[in-house]
């Protein structure tokens, strides 16, 4: 952390966008999530998908700077093609 315990500036350069996408998210997760990352980047440009699939081709279209996906133990979602 800088001097004085405070947070480093991470808003980006001038114009900087912040795109997320989130995989299988719960709602009430989505929504807070949503929030926190637009109150940090007001133009942050959340998507959302509900299906493995649909979110690995989002990832490879868009080439997003964050990707937040819900996993459950002993899932093989990752093996989605």
């Amino acid at each position: 952390m800088p001097a004085g315990g405070e947070l480093a500036d991470r808003t980006g350069p001038p114009g900087f966008i912040m795109r997320v996408i989130c995989i299988r998210l719960k709602p009430e997760v989505q929504e807070m999530l949503a929030v926190a990352l637009r109150l940090r980047w007001p133009d942050a440009h959340v998507l959302t998908k509900h299906d493995v699939q649909a979110g690995l081709e989002a990832v490879a279209a868009e080439s997003p700077d964050l990707v937040i996906m819900q996993c459950e133990p002993g899932s093989d979602m990752l093996l989605a093609q």
